[in-house]
């Protein structure tokens, strides 16, 4: 060993670090098989050994011969490695103990080196070593965090190196290649959900190299070529991570793994809506998303799902067209998964109803309605979804919930707002105006305050299978559904683009409105009547339609488009008073009111 410390710096061929007698001499005398066996007056290895190595350190020649092992020819190479690790396998254990971190580090560094090495030349069987044997705890290390980014990014890509070099990346196409990674790595996820975070890490990675060596795996002198086989071999690679991940579906690293899976698709522009197995799995990813929304006991999930689908709807919105009322119902009762009531509802939830993710991902659908001028095609979607809303919950518990929604934050309203008085057409303005009139009036209709029994109210008309299921609750929807879609009508007849218009198309809009506020203060004066006439089960439903069609009334008031109408109905006007001095109103019923009065 002093003489592989003295003589390391020379040339190859004069270099006792290379040559294959000193090395064997070396294992002579420290891993003998019987040397205990020589008598009892033999000192153990670790006794005499490692006062030795504190003296001359193993770690300088071992470093050269780790950087220039390479330089060797194969053959040399091939008799000299075996002796050395068996040296090494005993040496090394006690010389390390006398190291410190600079000198660990180096002889690190230098072994990935050689490593490196290594899989260009053996390219094959360094792969099925490097899954069968090495796979596991290079994840576990690659994902824990370091403070040294270097050594951490040298040990991630040797490990890339090795699964996505230009041979195994050959192979993959022709063979099962790719399929012995994702079974290698199937064990090691199942084992330790950590690991789930290096995923999409993988996947980029993966790109990565597949356009680094695109000359070589793809010969064609079509224009396109190259750029379809990378996304069909990245929708592929996604494909086998999705299922690794769907066998664990309801875990937060889960869900974080399919996001930031889904990012690189966007980045990396992988997608193409012309391969129908690609649509096939956005698809799959949209239906289990949607699933998110509805696990009452997972409910922090719901905060990776509308993730998710802010980055499909970047990848390419038009996969949610055909679903988003149904989203946009899922958006209506998010503050729901809790199953607290009334005002604890609102405190709970007072976060994921105005969180950020969720109002980027209506910024994208005003976005893309704004662009393709079809906000009439959005406010429609907002009313269906409205009109197909859930009651497994109480009514003032879904109540309570839309108006802590998303959809109903201010921050959207007032953007969709905006949308509505740059984006809406003069063709689409007097229809959109006549649709959404429409809407309101058919809820009305369901709700026939005049004739019902207050104390047992149900909708004359044919009950649909959702109301049969729960019919004590079908009078509280059909008051919830409308008053929420007042809200919601509230800013889509304020925000008409009226100095868009001709004087003609502005005259008929006019008059429309004002049959609208018409309307709402002939329900507001039913309901007040009905009101007072209610028994306790009726009260809550008559105050919240009465509040609704107030509100209405006023903001239709106040949008600029119509004279005032002064609240100077003697009948309403007393029946407000008689209500005021109840002492039993909705506080919202009460606040219309007083403004009104």
């Amino acid at each position: 060993m002093g003489k592989f410390l003295k003589e390391k710096d020379n040339e190859i061929n004069s270099n006792p670090v290379f040559d294959l007698r000193f090395w064997t001499l070396l294992d002579d005398i420290i891993s003998t098989p019987d040397l205990m066996g020589l008598g009892a007056h033999t000192r153990p290895l670790k006794t005499w050994l490692t006062p030795l190595l504190s003296h001359v350190p193993l770690a300088p020649s071992l470093v050269v011969l780790l950087r220039l092992l390479g330089d060797l020819d194969p053959k040399t190479r091939g008799s000299l490695t075996p002796v050395v690790f068996v040296c090494l396998k005993v040496a090394w254990p006690l010389s390390v103990q006398k190291l410190n971190t600079e000198a660990v580090l180096e002889c690190f560094d230098a072994y990935l080196s050689a490593y490196r090495t290594s899989t260009e030349a053996n390219a094959d069987l360094v792969y099925l070593a490097f899954l069968q044997s090495v796979l596991p705890k290079w994840l576990e290390l690659v994902t824990l965090p370091s403070s040294d980014a270097v050594l951490s990014g040298t040990i991630y890509d040797a490990g890339i190196e090795t699964l996505f070099n230009l041979d195994v990346l050959r192979r993959a196409r022709d063979s099962r290649t790719e399929n012995d990674f994702f079974e290698a790595m199937a064990p090691v996820l199942t084992s330790n959900v950590t690991v789930y975070a290096v995923l999409p890490r993988l996947f980029a990675s993966f790109i990565e190299y597949i356009k680094k060596n695109r000359g070589t795996l793809v010969q064609s002198s079509t224009p396109g070529t190259s750029s379809a086989e990378i996304q069909t071999q990245g929708m592929q690679f996604l494909t086998s991570c999705l299922l690794l991940l769907d066998f664990h579906d309801n875990l937060d690293q889960t869900w974080s793994a399919r996001v930031g899976l889904l990012k690189v698709v966007e980045q990396e522009s992988l997608f193409d809506r012309s391969n129908t197995e690609a649509s096939a799995l956005l698809e799959h990813i949209i239906g289990r998303t949607l699933l998110v929304f509805d696990n009452n006991e997972c409910a922090k999930l719901a905060i990776f799902g509308i993730e998710t689908l802010s980055t499909i709807a970047r990848i390419d919105y038009d996969m949610l067209v055909p679903l988003l009322p149904q989203i946009l119902q899922k958006l209506l009762l998010v503050c729901l998964f809790s199953g607290l009531t009334g005002s604890q509802l609102i405190q709970k939830h007072k976060v994921p109803g105005s969180n950020a993710l969720y109002l980027q991902f209506l910024d994208l659908i005003l976005e893309y309605h704004s662009k393709t001028r079809t906000m009439n095609s959005y406010t429609h979607d907002l009313f269906s979804a409205l009109s197909t809303v859930s009651f497994h919950h109480s009514p003032i518990n879904v109540y309570t919930s839309t108006f802590s929604s998303p959809l109903l934050h201010s921050t959207h309203l007032r953007r969709l707002s905006a949308a509505l008085k740059t984006f809406l057409s003069e063709s689409q303005v007097l229809l959109h105006t006549k649709s959404t009139f429409a809407f309101l009036a058919e809820e009305w209709e369901k709700l026939d305050v005049t004739e019902l029994d207050v104390q047992e109210r149900l909708p004359k008309r044919r009950k649909t299978t959702r109301e049969s299921e729960n019919p004590a609750n079908a009078g509280h929807r059909s008051a919830v559904v409308f008053s929420v879609s007042c809200h919601l009508a509230m800013t889509v007849f304020s925000s008409l683009p009226m100095q868009a218009v001709t004087k003609e198309v502005g005259n008929e809009l006019r008059e429309l409105l004002d049959g609208i506020r018409n309307f709402a203060q002939r329900i507001a004066k039913k309901s007040m009547k009905a009101l007072k006439k209610s028994g306790t089960d009726a009260k809550w439903e008559f105050s919240i339609i009465a509040a609704a069609s107030l509100r209405l009334w006023y903001a239709l008031d106040i949008s600029g488009n119509l004279s005032i109408a002064h609240f100077d109905d003697d009948r309403l006007w007393k029946r407000a008073l008689e209500a005021i001095q109840d002492g039993q109103l909705l506080p919202e019923l009460f606040l219309e009111l007083v403004s009104r009065c």
